[in-house]
């Protein structure tokens, strides 16, 4: 993919000029728990990717049985660590001892936090305070990846966001609803939040010109539902009911590609762009703990910086 490529060589380029100077190597710790298809995968895909752009990673594999302490614990020394500079959590967490993404994500410490997934990083998006300049004080926004990497498809395709409706499936705080949020705030569409349970989602999915899935349900869209010509975004990364050994997504992706006019694939879609913005966070992370300047992820339709439109946000609240 020609933007997986583009933002790839984007951060080896910043790398090695910022190397010039000094040793600077920015390190990605990966923690997963147990292992699944869908996970081992894009774990081989960050890998990969961050060998290409001279992104360090660790990688901590714990087995299904281990318990929620174990991984705590490890994740404190990482905090602790001042050679790392990002954590992220491989998710599902694959746990028979019940532990939970939430006691997982929110020991993270939320500058290290370059997946953009503890309870500090998520609560600054429904009201849009993720668009806020820097306050001078020591927080790092870091968006969520996933989401992120929707609305910049979004944005690469041209399409004009602002006023459209847009659908997203899905409610889930990796990609439902964050993208919810940037969609509202960053792309200033209109935008509906189902989820499996919601009633008549055929209708809904009709009226959208945009629809977003990240359900985690293998054709729960039918792609005889999505209106003609509209842009068609899946998250979902799912194994066939019937057993077969590959990677399908929340739409049914034979079925809509007649009637979508933009659509991405399950796997080689979203997954990629996902990987190159969480390598894009780490670096942006390793600055900021060398207090180096770091620039927004996002950036409005409009070709708005985050943190101008951010101004103009409070500017509209103050006038309320």
């Amino acid at each position: 993919m020609i933007f997986f490529s583009r933002i790839i060589s984007d951060i080896k380029s910043e790398i090695l000029s910022l190397n010039e100077g000094c040793q600077f190597e920015p390190t990605l710790a990966v923690l997963q728990v147990g292992h699944r298809e869908d996970s081992d995968i894009y774990l081989r895909e960050q890998i990969r990717a961050a060998q290409r752009c001279g992104i360090r990673i660790k990688c901590f594999s714990f087995p299904c049985s281990v318990d929620a302490a174990e991984v705590i614990n490890q994740i404190k020394m990482l905090n602790q660590n001042p050679d790392i500079h990002g954590i992220v959590t491989q998710f599902p967490l694959i746990s028979t001892q019940g532990i939970t993404a939430e006691e997982i994500a929110n020991a993270i410490e939320p500058n290290k936090d370059v997946d953009g997934v503890s309870a500090a990083q998520v609560a600054r998006l429904p009201n849009g305070d993720y668009l806020r300049s820097d306050d001078g004080s020591n927080f790092q926004t870091h968006i969520p990846c996933a989401a992120a990497a929707c609305l910049l498809l979004l944005q690469e395709t041209g399409l004009k966001l602002s006023g459209s409706r847009c659908l997203v499936v899905g409610r889930g705080r990796l990609i439902g609803v964050p993208i919810a949020s940037l969609m509202l705030w960053s792309a200033n569409a209109t935008v509906t939040l189902c989820h499996e349970g919601t009633r008549c989602l055929e209708d809904e999915v009709t009226r959208a010109e945009i629809v977003i899935t990240g359900v985690g349900k293998p054709g729960i869209v039918r792609g005889e539902w999505i209106r003609p010509g509209a842009a068609v975004i899946d998250c979902g990364m799912n194994t066939p009911p019937n057993g077969e050994r590959k990677l399908v997504g929340d739409v049914n992706f034979e079925e809509a590609v007649d009637h979508a006019g933009w659509i991405t694939p399950v796997p080689g879609g979203v997954g990629p762009v996902t990987v190159a913005l969480l390598l894009r966070n780490t670096l942006n992370a390793a600055k900021k703990y060398h207090g180096l300047t770091t620039h927004p992820l996002l950036m409005t339709p409009t070709g708005v910086f985050s943190d101008q439109l951010g101004e103009l946000r409070n500017s509209l609240a103050q006038s309320v």
